[in-house]
């Protein structure tokens, strides 16, 4: 059961990466996944933790460049 939907998936991003340039990458993504809007607020909450470890290591610096 899950190997068929990593495969279902892995055959909709490859007709996805298929297209190329062929179109605006617009039309691409509402083509995998319905909507035309991107948001990272999944990245955002997954590496929360290790953004917020950081932010404590880096207290008081500054960037140098």
């Amino acid at each position: 059961m899950i190997r068929e939907a990593i495969r279902k998936a892995g055959r909709k991003f490859g007709a996805m990466l298929a297209r190329g340039a062929s179109q605006p990458w617009q039309d691409t993504l509402h083509e995998l996944t319905g909507t035309r809007e991107m948001d990272a607020a999944a990245i955002m909450e997954y590496f929360g933790p290790l953004k917020a470890w950081l932010e404590e290591q880096n207290k008081g610096q500054t960037c140098g460049w």
